[in-house]
């Protein structure tokens, strides 16, 4: 069993953060639902503990400009990771 952590991205700051991330989430906000659900559905069935890591825009640009290159899926991902184990931007 393992904890995985998912972004959770409110649906007024969803065209922020795909701005951010250079588009590269779905387009529409109800897809991006779709994704997290299946993911939080397959972490549970495998029995891990899910938690959830409310993006913020602004902090998030903060990252990315303070991390080059990561304006992208990846680099929510490992916005996510860090902000699990504590890191502030």
């Amino acid at each position: 069993m393992a904890n995985v952590y998912l972004a959770q991205i409110n649906r007024s700051d969803y065209e922020m953060i795909r701005g951010i991330l250079n588009s590269d989430l779905p387009n529409a906000y109800e897809e991006w639902l779709r994704f997290q659900e299946r993911g939080e559905i397959a972490s549970t069935r495998r029995g891990d503990v899910v938690g959830h890591i409310k993006i913020d825009p602004d902090e998030l640009a903060r990252y990315c400009g303070s991390h080059g290159g990561h304006r992208s899926r990846h680099g929510l991902l490992h916005f996510v990771i860090k902000k699990s184990e504590g890191e502030q931007y």
